[in-house]
């Protein structure tokens, strides 16, 4: 069957499940210097419960996994966007992380800590995930402003799309003075800079556009989620395309 496509067959992935058989390609790598035989694509006991995804594998080439807080970031990764942050307990993370406890909160003293940080990993993650999405569906900067939108298209049609982990995180929290409610909302801010980046590389240098665009991005994220396909990026695409228009005839464009 060969490669997930999207995923570089000569990238070094990181070899996250134990398995005897790979359910995405016909030659699972396998690790023998490790204590265990690790196959990246196979979920294991409770994480059997998310499906993998090509989003997923090609942001995850981005960090290392050997360390037991890399180990402990893996596994919450997984567990807290699927199942939520307060759903999940540090019995549950342990045991699946395979680390013991004393390690656990050597790293991460508190829960939220850990919420903290796996917030801020996903963060660097998901920006990298855009950068990179962008100019794989257009390599013309002219064209990248819309191709951002048929990227989130492509991550509404992964089996483990569970919406935005960080609109998620807010909504469940919900307290603006938590850390967690912080990190996420910097990384919105970050989003923002990164698309107003992209508009002005496109000749769009309009701060107001970008934060239109985060905000439709946003709304087709939620949409998505709520109706279960992908259309939601579609319209988003359209009404976008409608701001670039509005845009270019009130001259806040530049050649």
């Amino acid at each position: 069957m060969g490669e997930p496509p999207g995923v570089d067959p000569g990238a070094t992935l990181p070899l996250l499940w134990d398995s005897m058989e790979c359910g995405l390609s016909d030659d699972c790598v396998m690790d023998s210097n490790s204590d265990r035989l690790r196959c990246l694509h196979k979920p294991k006991n409770l994480l059997d419960q998310t499906e993998r995804s090509v989003y997923y594998a090609l942001m995850i080439q981005h960090a290392h996994h050997s360390s037991p807080r890399d180990r402990i970031l893996d596994t919450v990764a997984m567990l807290f966007y699927a199942q939520g942050i307060r759903a999940v307990g540090v019995d549950l993370i342990v045991a699946e992380a395979e680390v013991a406890k004393a390690s656990f909160y050597k790293h991460f003293p508190t829960k939220d800590d850990l919420v903290v940080a796996y917030l801020l990993r996903r963060d660097e993650m998901w920006r990298a995930w855009l950068r990179d999405a962008v100019v794989r569906l257009s390599p013309d900067p002219a064209g990248q402003p819309l191709a951002i939108f048929d990227a989130l298209s492509e991550r509404f049609l992964s089996g483990d799309f569970r919406g935005c982990a960080f609109i998620n995180s807010i909504v469940e929290l919900a307290n603006r003075d938590h850390a967690a409610h912080k990190a996420a909302d910097a990384h919105k801010r970050a989003v923002a800079a990164q698309v107003g980046q992209i508009l002005a590389d496109a000749g769009n240098p309009d701060t107001d556009l970008a934060a239109s665009f985060v905000m439709l991005m946003d709304g087709a994220i939620v949409t998505a989620l709520r109706e279960g396909k992908a259309d939601a990026a579609r319209r988003a695409k359209m009404i976008a395309s409608t701001l670039l228009a509005a845009n270019l005839l009130a001259g806040n464009n530049t050649p």
